[in-house]
């Protein structure tokens, strides 16, 4: 992490019997301000690795009163996950898919400890002859195995194969997914994989997206880009700001208040945008609409995107999802609570990446455009299709 670089030091600063190093600089886009990290290397006498270990992740565990699940854990977020394969016999998991089952930030990131978060909902409509035929999927009716995953010090990386599976086998749209845990931070890039061209049989596809939340959250705030004013978050719609929504689409999302932050931004592809025939961001707030599947009945803080596509063509399309846990001290309004700039820091992290030089060497810490090609990602669908979920590689 870059808060993990420090002042600069010579060879004489290095610890003993370290053969090769090479010294590496950070460089804040912004600030200019800089701190420099030592890449060392000893065959005979290596030092010891570092204590630190910014996020857990526990891919078999219990959680009281919520039964199986998979849990993600640091100083700043607790992440519970709906049972997954292949740890888990998913024919006792019927309708439960992947996601959140429950998140809440401890008290040392300015939270309560209390669970806001009912799930994350993803749900898709693909209609073929004119719209006379559809089928529909979510979160709970496609299958999900986790194929590998890294549990490093610094950063948790996991690797999903999704495969939805389509009446009269029918080739479906393939999804890679690489969740990438840090302390603070989520990031998801995506792959979504058209094998076919579906503009022949396909009239239209829908994609709806959001973050549906617990009881925990009455109370919380919501905000958007295009929607600063916010809403509280009450189960009622009522209040000018819930009624006078702008729909357009956004750049980052915000849930706050005394229980901790979230924060969400998207990114797509600019090729799969230019095919889009509309994105409406809408907020629902209303624990009278049931939204099943789900823990908690009704829609409740939940800001829903849909993405509409007419006549998409066959490819390969990217998109790249991140979550941010800002501790909310860092906030600048009473009570540490949310004021409009106070997004910003968060979203430098891609706006104006960490310039770092190595040598004659340069880059910046830059992923969106650059994001890698998952070649492997079709030939690794089409062998869960043949063989099934493959086991975990740790």
């Amino acid at each position: 992490m870059a808060r993990d670089s420090g002042s600069r030091v010579g060879p004489e600063g290095l610890p003993p019997g370290i053969e090769l190093w090479e010294e590496l600089e950070l460089v804040d886009p912004l600030t200019q301000a800089k701190g420099w990290v030592y890449l060392l290397y000893s065959e005979s006498n290596p030092p010891p690795p570092s204590q630190e270990d910014y996020i857990q992740y526990t891919p078999v565990a219990t959680c009281p009163g919520e039964g199986d699940c998979q849990i993600m854990k640091s100083k700043y977020m607790e992440d519970h996950f709906y049972p997954l394969a292949p740890y888990f016999d998913m024919s006792k998991q019927k309708g439960k898919g992947f996601a959140h089952m429950y998140m809440a930030n401890p008290p040392e990131a300015g939270g309560t400890g209390v669970d806001y978060v009912d799930r994350f909902k993803g749900r898709i409509t693909m209609a073929f002859l004119f719209g006379s035929l559809k089928l529909h999927f979510d979160e709970g009716s496609v299958t999900f195995y986790e194929a590998a995953y890294k549990d490093g010090a610094v950063r948790l990386v996991r690797n999903l194969q999704i495969i939805i599976h389509l009446p009269l086998g029918i080739k479906a749209p393939g999804f890679a997914v690489d969740l990438i845990w840090y302390d603070t931070i989520v990031d998801v890039p995506m792959v979504i994989d058209l094998p076919f061209n579906p503009k022949y049989v396909l009239s239209y596809l829908e994609l709806k997206i959001g973050e549906d939340h617990a009881p925990g959250a009455i109370g919380m705030r919501v905000y958007t880009s295009n929607n600063l004013k916010g809403c509280l978050v009450d189960g009622k719609t009522e209040e000018d700001a819930e009624t006078n929504w702008n729909t357009e689409r956004d750049q980052w999302r915000l849930i706050t208040g005394k229980q901790g932050t979230c924060m969400n931004r998207s990114f797509w592809d600019e090729r799969y945008l230019k095919q889009m025939k509309w994105i409406k961001v809408q907020y629902i707030d209303d624990v009278t609409k049931p939204d099943p599947p789900e823990d908690d009945p009704g829609m409740l803080g939940m800001i829903l995107q849909t993405n509409r596509v007419e006549g998409i063509k066959k490819d390969r399309y990217f998109s790249y999802l991140e979550w941010y846990w800002p501790p909310s001290f860092l906030f600048t309004g009473p009570d540490h609570t949310y004021r409009v700039g106070d997004e910003k820091a968060y979203l430098n992290i891609a706006d104006h990446p960490v310039k770092l030089t190595a040598g004659k060497n340069s880059m910046e810490s830059h992923y969106f455009g650059k994001m890698p090609s998952y070649d492997r990602a079709e030939a690794v669908i089409e062998k869960a299709r043949e063989e099934g979920a493959p086991q975990p590689q740790k």
